[in-house]
């Protein structure tokens, strides 16, 4: 995802985030079944698209670097597509690093990672958890 290396002003850094945003939507909601996919294009896609863990580890990466710090809606972004990861089995240590780098504080983290926090401390290594 190219946005998440995406330089300039905040206007260009938010529409930036709004091209990544849009294209992540598309690629999540066409591992749920496709419905949404079908109103957001107006024709078949020759090919299905699926996202991948590396697609969640660029998206968090746009949120860390294209959204204000303390945006609440960062926060929110991080917490429902940290969430909608773990459902689809996509965690991995460059998923989790890419979240752990997006919070500030370690209590972002605990809210951001909810009961993963309990797993995994903020800026640990996820491979040396042994709980």
């Amino acid at each position: 995802m190219a946005c998440a290396h995406a330089t300039g002003n905040q206007r260009l850094r938010q529409h930036s985030f709004d091209i990544a945003f849009r294209t992540f939507k598309i690629l999540v909601s066409s591992s749920n079944g496709g419905k949404k996919i079908d109103e957001l294009l107006q024709h078949k896609p020759i090919h299905e698209l699926y996202p991948t863990s590396s697609t969640f580890a660029n998206f968090f990466r746009a949120c860390r670097k294209l959204l204000l710090p303390t945006s609440k809606r960062r926060r929110s972004i991080l917490t429902r597509s940290l969430t909608i990861c773990r459902n689809l089995g996509l965690l991995n240590q460059f998923v989790v690093n890419q979240v752990q780098l997006a919070c500030q504080t370690e209590s972002d983290w605990e809210e951001i990672a909810g009961e993963l926090a309990d797993y995994v401390g903020w800026k640990e290594d996820f491979r040396q958890c042994s709980k």
